[in-house]
């Protein structure tokens, strides 16, 4: 038995129907399921947002320069991006189709770090010509990679470099 408060494993919109039935955001589970199939995935709006603005807050409450983050990893979805994007959150992705769900939302490039390894040059030609805010570079081929496409693009993109202490670089 966990002694984790079911107010802390279901959303907070979580409720029962009359039939005793799960309820999330006024929807039941069981009629999702019906229509949409199983497995399903269901993010409720009401819990994501709010745990934006606990994160945010909290940080930037201790810390004013907080570079709070959404993983796109755990999930890229246009829907996701928009509701991060409105509660001031910034974005990590990883792959040229992550970049590809932040530009369908309209999520500022400015506010997107893209880090991850074995980037490709149309990736990163791609990234930079949206106004990227970061690429965290990995190695020296990465390095003079971008180098390559921002001097292709006439641009100058800010970087974060990834080391690993105690590792020779060679």
């Amino acid at each position: 038995m966990s002694n984790i408060p079911e107010s802390e494993l279901l959303p907070i919109t979580a409720g029962l129907n009359d039939d005793g039935g799960l309820t999330i955001g006024g929807c039941g589970v069981r009629e999702l399921v019906a229509e949409y199939g199983s497995p399903l995935y269901i993010y409720d709006e009401a819990t994501l947002r709010g745990m934006c603005r606990d994160f945010v807050g909290s940080f930037k409450s201790e810390y004013e320069n907080s570079h709070v983050a959404y993983s796109s990893k755990a999930f890229a979805n246009p829907a996701i991006a928009k509701i991060i994007d409105e509660e001031g959150m910034n974005m990590d992705i990883v792959t040229g189709g992550e970049l590809a769900v932040a530009m369908a939302a309209d999520f500022p490039g400015s506010r997107i770090n893209f880090h991850g390894n074995n980037k490709g040059r149309e990736e990163l030609a791609e990234a930079v010509r949206y106004g990227i805010g970061l690429i965290t570079l990995d190695s020296f081929a990465e390095i003079e990679l971008l180098n390559d496409v921002a001097s292709e693009l006439g641009v100058k993109q800010k970087v974060l470099l990834r080391l690993s202490p105690s590792v020779d670089p060679h």
